[in-house]
C-alpha cells in the first residue's frame, strides 16, 4: 500500500518557504523507510534575483528529484507543467515526470547553465532555480541555499556556487 503524504512547510531562516514532502504511516507518523524530502527555499518574491531560491538534490537522477520538488512548488507557484534541465549535468531519462496526479514535461538542453533548473506553469513566470550539487557539504548547502533565496542574489548560479566554496576555504583555512 502506498503510503499517504502530509504537506509540511516550515520556514528557513523565517522568512523563506522550505517544503517537504513527507510519506506518512497509517498511523500518521513519518515513514522512514521512504521518507523523500524535497530540500529548497524559495525567495519571498520571485523574479527578483539571478535565481528565485535553491534546490539541493540527494542525487543526479531527475526523474526520482524532480517528483517531491514539483508536488512541494504547488502551493507556491501552481501545478508545474514544464521542466527545463542541462543535458550533461542530470542522468538523462524521461522526457515527463508524473507527481501528485499530474505530469510535467521535462525538457533536456545542453546550452542550458548547469547549475539551473526551471520550472514553468501555465499562469505563472519561469521559476529559476539554483542547483546545489548532491556531494555539498550540508553546512554549505544551506549557506547556499539562504543566500539563494534571498532574492537579491546576483551573479551566475555558477559564481554564487563558488563564493560559498571560496568562504568556506577561507574559514577553514583561518582555523
Amino acid at each position: 500500500m502506498t503510503a499517504p503524504t502530509l504537506l509540511r512547510t516550515s520556514p528557513l531562516g523565517g522568512e523563506h518557504d522550505r517544503l517537504a514532502l513527507e510519506p506518512l504511516d497509517d498511523d500518521g507518523s513519518p515513514n522512514r523507510e521512504t521518507l523523500h524530502v524535497s530540500r529548497f527555499a524559495l525567495a519571498p518574491a520571485l523574479g527578483l534575483g539571478a535565481v528565485d531560491g535553491a534546490w539541493w538534490p540527494r542525487s543526479r537522477d531527475a526523474a526520482t528529484e524532480l517528483a517531491p520538488l514539483l508536488a512541494a512548488l504547488v502551493p507556491r507557484i501552481g501545478w508545474p507543467t514544464r521542466v527545463s534541465l542541462n543535458l550533461t549535468a542530470w542522468r538523462a531519462g524521461s522526457r515527463q515526470v508524473r507527481f501528485g496526479g499530474h505530469r510535467a514535461r521535462l525538457s533536456w538542453y545542453g546550452h542550458m547553465e548547469p547549475a539551473t533548473v526551471t520550472i514553468g506553469t501555465p499562469y505563472q513566470p519561469q521559476v529559476r532555480l539554483l542547483v546545489i550539487p548532491p556531494e555539498t557539504d550540508p553546512e554549505q548547502a544551506g549557506s547556499v541555499m539562504t543566500r539563494a533565496a534571498s532574492g537579491l542574489a546576483s551573479g551566475t548560479p555558477a559564481s554564487l556556487l563558488a563564493a560559498d566554496r571560496s568562504a568556506a576555504s577561507i574559514q577553514h583555512s583561518r582555523s
